[in-house]
């Protein structure tokens, strides 16, 4: 029997599959390679352990990764466990250094939220010292008019007091200039007057304005020794005794009634006084509190100005640690995608086909026709010749 010869498309066919195949394997092997590679990364940049032990580690994983785990070497099965641990260390360190990450965030937004609240009780606290400054100047301004009042008052009533009492004084003086002569005219009972002495009654009846007669015969008679004096001249000592006891009485009467007066104007500028230095003491105590309230608004100022200013230093604080939260975040998201996904697939290598899943069977409705297949008599036969064609 001659040799069956394969057509030439089967050859094609076949040689297409392990031209395939091959190029699978090589992409399958760059690809492993590559993962090993992000490994031998991640582990050299591992920072728990010694420098010599992730560096050996790294230089040696390849060769144990890249085999199949069917094929491995219990000493390369050792040192992937101890490339695991490597980067379960890693995962630790950067799980630690992302909730770090968070608890600062939180911990900011906290002191911020406290800081916020700080600014406002500042800001409330220097309103209200402000108003109380200004409630204070007032209270200031208020004491200055009292006080340039109720020196006023008492300056006005010093100057009407001052003219009273100056009439008061003159009477008082003019009393007893009257009562120093009456005494020198009484002396005249038993001496006489020398012309001085005379001059002076002489005057101080002019000014009472006595009779000119009476006047005129007074020097005369005061100027004579008793015994020289006549009827007369006793009779014009007599009448100037009597006038000039007279005023005397008069200026008495008027005095006396002048005295109440007097000592009213007297204690109405003791009282007034008395609150000129009152309004004084509550300036002095007024401007002593416009001092404290200033200085206590701008303590109250300053803190506000402060705890703003706390308030915004958490900006870029902030900003900061939300970088870097954000960083931890894409650091982990890049470990677990990359190094820690390479290495479970690694882990796992094999050269065991994994099986197709079987096609699934799809089940007939239930309320669908059954046809039964037609038996062998009923099928139709062919002719022969038609047969011999189709084979």
């Amino acid at each position: 029997m001659a040799p069956i010869k394969r057509p030439a498309a089967a050859v094609a066919t076949g040689a297409a599959k392990k031209g395939r195949k091959a190029s699978e394997e090589v992409t399958q092997k760059k690809a492993v390679q590559e993962q090993c590679k992000v490994v031998a990364t991640a582990v050299l940049h591992n920072t728990t352990f010694p420098n010599d032990v992730v560096k050996m580690l790294s230089q040696n994983l390849t060769g144990c990764l890249s085999t199949v785990q069917e094929e491995r070497h219990p000493f390369q099965v050792n040192v992937i466990e101890m490339v695991q641990a490597v980067l379960n260390s890693s995962e630790q360190s950067l799980q630690e250094a992302l909730a770090e990450a968070e608890a600062k965030v939180a911990e900011l937004e906290v002191a911020k939220t406290e800081r916020h609240a700080a600014v406002e009780a500042s800001t409330a606290v220097a309103a209200s010292k402000t108003a109380e400054t200004e409630a204070a100047k007032v209270a200031h301004t208020q004491t200055v008019h009292d006080v340039k009042d109720a020196k006023a008052v008492l300056s006005a009533t010093k100057a009407a007091s001052a003219a009273e009492d100056a009439d008061f004084t003159n009477k008082e003086s003019q009393k007893q200039h009257l009562e120093t002569v009456l005494t020198s005219l009484g002396a005249t009972a038993t001496e006489s007057l020398d012309v001085g002495a005379s001059n002076t009654l002489v005057k101080a009846g002019k000014e009472l304005a006595l009779d000119t007669t009476l006047l005129g015969s007074l020097p005369s008679a005061v100027q004579k020794a008793p015994t020289a004096r006549g009827s007369f001249d006793n009779i014009v000592i007599q009448q100037a005794t009597q006038e000039l006891t007279k005023h005397i009485e008069a200026l008495a009467a008027t005095l006396a009634a002048a005295e109440p007066s007097r000592a009213e104007r007297a204690a109405k500028i003791e009282s007034e006084t008395a609150t000129v230095s009152e309004k004084e003491a509550l300036e002095v105590a007024a401007k002593e509190a416009l001092k404290g309230a200033e200085l206590a608004q701008k303590e109250a100022e300053d803190a506000q100005k402060n705890a703003a200013k706390a308030l915004r230093s958490l900006g870029p604080e902030t900003k900061q640690a939300k970088a870097l939260l954000d960083q931890s975040k894409s650091n982990l998201q890049d470990f677990t995608d990359g190094a820690l996904a390479a290495f479970q697939k690694l882990l796992v290598l094999s050269n065991v086909a994994v099986p197709k899943p079987e096609a699934e069977v799809l089940e007939p409705p239930a309320d669908a026709e059954v046809v039964e297949p037609a038996a062998a008599s009923e099928v139709p036969q062919l002719p022969v010749a038609a047969e011999a064609a189709a084979n």
